[in-house]
């Protein structure tokens, strides 16, 4: 009797199919701007920037078999990353009162669907590209990662709000 062959990958889509539906949930989950906060001083800015660069490294890591790398990242960083997670909650709080807490869920899911964009869009030289950036962001310390995640190319003007731009918060002393 033979046994009908299991697809080793069930789950699996192919990229254009993901990149598609990712899209459009993301444009289902920004409809009218409701995950909007603004950051309003340079350490606003920053939490979101760190909250972005954690994203990008959470998804590479699930993409590219790097949970030992990621894992190592959020040890070395652990309390700077609880702190940008507990002010980037404060800014949703605050601009948003008692329908904050859906919303910010609702801005991190933005935050994946947005890396998963990224993963399809490099393609095949997204793992490489996110190797360096893990070998990048495990040398500095946690105060030179904070600066670090707000460097243009980590490309997190597309998805955080204009006000979280970190040249715009340099002018507010913190």
């Amino acid at each position: 009797m033979q046994h009908a062959r299991r697809d080793p990958k069930p789950w699996s889509i192919g990229p254009r199919r993901l990149a598609a539906g990712l899209a459009a949930l993301a444009l289902v989950l920004d409809a009218g701007g409701a995950l909007a906060f603004e950051c309003r001083s340079a350490q606003d800015a920053e939490a979101a920037h760190l909250r972005w660069l954690q994203t990008q490294m959470m998804v590479a890591a699930l993409s590219c078999q790097g949970s030992v790398a990621y894992n190592e990242f959020v040890r070395k960083n652990q309390t700077t990353l609880d702190w940008s997670v507990a002010r980037v909650n404060q800014m949703f709080a605050r601009d948003h009162g008692a329908g904050a807490a859906a919303l910010y869920n609702s801005f991190n899911t933005k935050l994946a669907n947005e890396a998963a964009v990224e993963r399809t869009r490099l393609d095949r030289n997204y793992c490489r590209v996110f190797e360096l950036v893990y070998g990048e962001a495990l040398q500095r310390s946690s105060t030179e990662l904070v600066l670090y995640s707000t460097e243009p190319q980590r490309g997190a003007a597309s998805v955080l709000p204009a006000t979280c731009s970190y040249e715009a918060s340099l002018v507010q002393k913190r």
